[in-house]
């Protein structure tokens, strides 16, 4: 993965009106030429500005959340005279695991409320794919929420998403957060071995 390619400069929104940004502020003009400062204190160092990182996989949204596997990305870490490729050292690293959807709640499920939703006034599943290798992902833990948003024009993004109110004309039980947290709260698979593997 190409840092620049990866965490390119985007404008960014707060969804409570508060005044903008930018994530992924740029700090490289070439890997060994940086210049985003992690602040004056010595016992720890703070990067991403006021809005933070957000990586970019894909040309599409579809492509950024849905990738094939996991990919695991270095954080690297120079305090001074970084143009010197040895004063460059491994500080840790990060996960980022793709929202895959399965097309059943288990791999021995027989009845079709178990299996992905594919009809209108029929019950269904709605399931993301999470290995074992990945449980300790952000955003991948159980009692995740889901939400079902009308978007007819293929125009919602994240933030529009968020805005838009639960809809209890698409689905019984999902009128609100206190509702989906009661009746569509994301739960871990218990089955040994792992299924859906």
């Amino acid at each position: 993965l190409r840092g620049s390619a990866t965490l390119p400069e985007t404008p960014y929104s707060p969804l409570d009106g508060s005044p903008g940004g930018y994530v992924n502020p740029a700090n490289c003009d070439t890997p060994l030429s940086c210049s985003l400062s992690g602040g004056s204190r010595q016992d720890y160092k703070e990067f991403g500005g006021s809005f933070g990182f957000r990586f970019h996989l894909g040309a599409s949204p579809h492509e950024r959340l849905s990738f094939h596997s996991s990919h695991d990305v270095d954080v690297c870490f120079c305090n001074e005279d970084c143009s010197v490729a040895s004063n460059w050292f491994k500080t840790g690293a990060v996960r980022l695991s793709p929202t895959r959807l399965v097309s059943a709640a288990t791999s021995r499920s027989s009845l079709a409320a178990q299996w992905a939703i594919r009809y209108v006034n029929q019950p269904g599943i709605v399931g993301l794919h999470l290995p074992y290798s990945d449980y300790g992902s952000l955003g991948l833990q159980e009692n995740a929420l889901l939400k079902l948003v009308a978007d007819e024009a293929w125009e919602l993004n994240d933030e529009g998403c968020a805005m838009s109110g639960y809809n209890s004309q698409l689905t019984d039980g999902l009128s609100g957060e206190v509702a989906a947290s009661l009746n569509y709260l994301g739960k871990r698979q218990q089955q040994e071995p792992a299924d859906l593997e």
